[in-house]
């Protein structure tokens, strides 16, 4: 049971992506300062840094079409906090019309909120491994 609803949040949160909505975003995270999100192109501190920062001046502003798929989810409950890994492909045009493919992997963090609803805290994505000798350090 915990884990469907988690399964359907992680399913909130790559809807969230592909429309770069954020009142769909609103929904499963943590909206306080409190929240994390490491990515390529930074390190948002708090809900407002990954609404402007990320939802809005990343996904929004690049991109005319996002498509996040994710994969090989894994769950682990701890009680009032779930640990989820997946690994992700992403497709998507940026705004001059040019086509991006990445794949990488998420490691995230959700936490009951104090109205004991599920909330993603904290996200950490990065690129797939590099497994070329002397690389990936």
């Amino acid at each position: 049971m915990i884990e469907q609803e988690i399964r359907d949040l992680i399913k909130q949160y790559c809807e969230s992506i592909n429309q770069a909505d954020v009142e769909i975003a609103e929904k499963f995270w943590l909206t306080s300062s409190k929240a994390t999100f490491i990515h390529p192109k930074g390190h948002e501190i708090g809900w407002e840094m990954i609404k402007q920062n990320f939802y809005l001046g990343l996904m929004q502003t690049m991109f005319n079409e996002r498509i996040l798929i994710p994969g090989d989810i894994t769950i682990n409950i701890f009680g009032e906090t779930a640990i989820v890994e997946f690994y992700w492909k992403f497709d998507a045009i940026f705004i001059d019309g040019e086509s991006l493919h990445t794949e990488g992997r998420d490691s995230q963090i959700f936490i009951k909120d104090e109205e004991k609803k599920w909330r993603l805290t904290h996200i950490h994505y990065s690129s797939m491994p590099v497994i070329g000798e002397r690389e990936g350090f």
